[in-house]
């Protein structure tokens, strides 16, 4: 017996969980998008209530024609109640429709929302793209997502309301007594009810066992088809991936891409499959019900105890109740399984930002007077036991021109994301002007840099758009921080010119710029925004020769006199600094100018120059520099 109790308590403690899992996916649909939430409460009761009353009315109809009355009347009353119900259902069907399409775009809007406030070290985080990269493969196969959970939420409404209002419409035959039976009339309608509920428990369980199936289909093989087909069909899609594919891997896209229809046509035999076994295993059951309902109202219809309108109005309501339990029952099962998808999205939207939280305002300054320094600073990645930065200490003096230079992995990009905050220090601190810059309102603090890191990224906008980082913009502001990068002969051919539009995404008049030339887009931008510290890191990379002598040539004007910081692995470049720091598996190892470093024979610096500098002719060096 305790054993039972224990059984049948675990069984509770499940439907109970389940059901408080199905109401925060509705709690977090509602929250995404208040109104589909709504409209799917509002159209589940619509649908139950209108064919209820369209088999209610029947039943009417055929009462006045028997027993005598006014049959027009009636009939206009059916009609007309029918037709504004049902134009009401149409009506926020439709709207219900248009929320569920454009829930998929709120719900993106809220994940790129979140991904703009969180921590960088969370964006960074693999741990965050694997669970971005399952919500979007799982929201592709087999009904998964909030447009999804809209629609179980309406199906188990309609059952709801189907349920309640057929058993108040249908009890004036649970009160005649089956003629002949001389078991109590509460034990007659329990056999009947358990009977069909036996079925409709059958088939229940027949749809959550499909239901599994299906999912377990969905998050293996046609996962793994959706994943593959992701793979591949960028490199179609994208015209700037045209010129590789056809050199190298052509062939392999076109048989990888060749395997996705034999794929999905083996999952989807199997998908049609499990659905064609529960489909015809649905059809006996209500073939059953149908003969026990039309059963058990027949007999007592024969006797007299019943009226025609009774037969019509008890067989109609009780196989749209049982319908109704049934499709709600299988909605629930489904709503069950896209809990999984719900849980991590509402995991994700809300993940809050573990990063102090500062609230100085930071001193505005026409003069630009802040000062930077790193103290004792040491950094590992999060989950990493490796030190990436040990024991730097750093002085960014004001108006300073600093390089920073080491072999690949020497920690310096790393020292950018420290100093812009984008993560804090594992040990020391970094000061503003004294001050601990944890201190800072973040925000305001982030206002003091003007950066461009080694892989920025371009829009598909304007030129203008680009440079200004926003819709709106000062025309003369813009061209300026395109002349002082060396960009104002290539935006005198531009069509038109700040105001055309970079690559052909969004316009066909669109403009492929080059590698070089969308660097000198990203250091304008940096420019424009006018911050009192300018970051270079590598930029000018992609910058031919003549154009990377001409950045370094106008580097003071282009600067305008901030603090500036350098980051190069090209020594060459560097001697226009006034300060040269050398950076080696985490750590500094010497500081100077170019003079002072090439003097020390046994240090990095020399290393690294001398290593650079045979691949050039001495001609070559002196123009450089």
């Amino acid at each position: 017996m305790k054993t039972e109790a224990t059984e049948g308590t675990r069984r509770q403690g499940r439907i109970n969980s389940g059901l408080r899992e199905v109401w925060e996916g509705f709690k977090l649909l509602s929250k995404i998008d208040r109104s589909l939430g709504r409209n799917s409460i509002i159209l589940g009761f619509l649908d139950a209530v209108v064919p209820l009353l369209a088999v209610y009315m029947g039943a009417r109809v055929i009462q006045v024609l028997t027993s005598g009355g006014d049959i027009m009347k009636t009939v206009l009353l059916a009609i007309t109640v029918n037709l504004v119900l049902t134009l009401l259902a149409k009506w926020v069907n439709v709207q219900f429709d248009y929320g569920r399409m454009e829930v998929w775009r709120k719900k993106d809007a809220a994940v790129s929302d979140k991904l703009m406030e969180v921590d960088f070290e969370v964006l960074e985080d693999p741990r965050t793209h694997e669970k971005l990269n399952w919500l979007r493969e799982t929201e592709k196969f087999f009904d998964y997502g909030l447009a999804a959970e809209a629609y179980y939420a309406k199906s188990i409404v309609r059952g709801g309301f189907t349920l309640l209002i057929g058993a108040i419409m249908s009890a004036r035959v649970f009160k005649v007594p089956l003629p002949g039976v001389t078991i109590p009339l509460f034990l007659q309608n329990t056999v009947f009810i358990a009977l069909i509920a036996g079925i409709n428990v059958w088939c229940v369980k027949l749809a959550q066992r499909g239901v599994s199936q299906l999912d377990e289909l969905s998050q293996s093989e046609a996962r793994s088809i959706n994943l593959l087909f992701s793979a591949y069909w960028p490199y179609w899609g994208d015209y700037s991936y045209g010129k590789d594919t056809r050199l190298y891997t052509q062939k392999a896209l076109k048989s990888g891409i060749a395997q996705v229809p034999e794929l999905l046509g083996n999952v989807y035999a199997r998908f049609l499959g499990y659905s064609t076994s529960i489909g015809v295993k649905n059809a006996a059951a209500q073939i059953a019900t149908m003969g026990l309902v039309y059963g058990f109202v027949g007999v007592k219809a024969y006797y007299g105890l019943v009226t025609a309108a009774d037969i019509i109005l008890f067989a109609g309501t009780v196989t749209l109740m049982m319908t109704g339990l049934t499709d709600s029952m299988q909605n629930y099962s489904k709503a069950l399984l896209n809990t999984s998808y719900i849980k991590v999205l509402d995991e994700f939207l809300n993940l809050e930002s573990e990063r102090y939280q500062g609230t100085l305002p930071v001193e505005k300054r026409d003069d630009n007077e802040y000062e930077i320094e790193v103290k004792n600073v040491s950094f590992r990645y999060p989950g990493s036991d490796k030190y990436v930065l040990k024991d730097v200490n750093l002085k960014l003096r004001v108006g300073e021109k600093l390089a920073v230079v080491g072999m690949n992995g020497s920690g310096k990009t790393t020292l950018v994301k420290l100093i812009t905050r984008f993560y804090d220090p594992t040990e020391g601190e970094i000061t503003l002007n004294g001050i601990d810059i944890r201190k800072f309102d973040y925000q305001e603090y982030l206002d003091l840099f003007s950066v461009v890191f080694q892989d920025f990224k371009l829009l598909s906008f304007t030129i203008a758009e680009n440079v200004a980082a926003n819709t709106t913009y000062d025309d003369k502001k813009v061209e300026e921080a395109l002349k002082l990068v060396g960009f104002e002969e290539r935006l005198r051919n531009m069509p038109d010119g700040i105001r055309t539009y970079i690559y052909k995404d969004f316009a066909e008049t669109g403009v492929e710029i080059s590698g070089g030339e969308a660097q000198k887009i990203a250091m304008a931008r940096a420019l424009y925004k006018g911050a009192p510290f300018v970051i270079l890191d590598e930029p000018t990379a992609a910058l031919d020769p003549i154009s990377e002598f001409d950045i370094y040539t106008r580097f003071d004007s282009i600067v305008q006199g901030r603090t500036a910081i350098y980051i190069s692995h090209r020594l060459s470049s560097c001697r226009f600094c006034d300060d040269i720091v050398v950076f080696h598996e985490g750590r500094i190892v010497q500081r100077g100018n170019h003079d002072e470093l090439i003097k020390d024979t046994e240090g990095k610096y020399y290393e690294l120059w001398s290593a650079q500098a045979q691949y050039y002719k001495e001609q070559e060096i002196d123009v450089l520099l």
